[in-house]
């Protein structure tokens, strides 16, 4: 076989071969599974509209130096990021409403599947 004749044979050969190595969606029309899909609880902190939180029911809002301290210390991890499968909050917690150095945030905790 001459050297061009190879070369005209490798060369498509190679970007199959490759191009199955890059990967890509399964010809199948399935989703390739997602590695960093987790299920659990996430605490999620976000800054929430003042009035609409002082109209809220007492007992629902809390001042941040009221919580415990490890509540404190999950409040601010989840203001800084989510945290997963927290300790300290759970789905339908009482304190919905944390007024933190003046501004009121609302604390939530999502289920994940």
């Amino acid at each position: 076989m001459t050297r061009p004749r190879r070369l005209a044979i490798a060369a498509p050969l190679a970007l199959v071969v490759l191009a199955g190595c890059l990967g890509g969606a399964p010809s199948d029309g399935s989703q390739a599974p997602n590695p960093t899909t987790s299920s659990g609880e996430v605490l999620v902190v976000t800054k929430a509209n003042g009035t609409r939180a002082a109209r809220q029911p007492a007992e629902t809002r809390a001042d941040f130096r009221n919580l415990s301290a490890d509540r404190q210390d999950e409040f601010l991890a989840a203001l800084e990021d989510d945290v997963r499968n927290p300790s300290q909050w759970g789905p339908g917690t009482d304190v919905e409403y944390v007024r933190y150095d003046g501004t009121w945030y609302w604390v939530t905790v999502v289920i994940e599947n």
